[in-house]
């Protein structure tokens, strides 16, 4: 299967997010994520890069924000 190209908004947009910028796509706080990472099993698992390099992978965030916007939708009904 060949691989999708990607577009210039997708190639703008880092592979690796911060703890700022996950706060950024979830619309909540640095605090709130490190809260969530430490407690919440279903929260995307950080890569670590280095001792004071924390990074999560976009697209687990991405999926992870889209698992719980089907459970909401699904428990609304």
């Amino acid at each position: 299967m060949p691989k999708a190209e990607n577009t210039p908004e997708q190639a703008a947009r880092p592979m690796l997010l911060t703890a700022r910028g996950v706060a950024f796509e979830t619309g909540t706080s640095e605090a709130t994520i490190w809260r969530w990472n430490a407690k919440d099993p279903s929260f995307p698992a950080p890569v670590k890069l280095s001792a004071g390099c924390t990074r999560w992978r976009r697209a687990d965030v991405e999926a992870w924000i889209a698992a719980r916007e089907l459970a909401t939708a699904e428990g609304a009904q």
